[in-house]
């Protein structure tokens, strides 16, 4: 893998990442799960590199889960 197939994979995942933030934030106003599904356009890769096809999910905490996140985020601190 090349040093540019790697820039071009952290541009994929980059783009797909805001895409979602996006949607989570002004679309659904962080209250239900969003998925992105991104494909690599094999043209943009150096022949014989097999790239796989990735998800990424936002979803809101539920309010026990952020409780339990901010528990361990103090204990971290102290």
């Amino acid at each position: 893998m090349t040093k540019k197939d790697i820039e071009n994979i952290i541009s994929a995942l980059g783009e797909a990442s805001i895409t979602g933030l996006f949607n989570f934030v002004g679309k659904n106003k962080l209250q239900s799960i969003v998925e992105v599904v991104h494909v690599f356009d094999k043209d943009k890769f150096t022949p014989g590199i097999n790239l796989p096809a990735f998800r990424i999910t936002i979803e809101p905490l539920s309010e026990s889960e952020t409780i339990s996140l901010d528990k361990k985020r103090h204990s971290l601190i102290n």
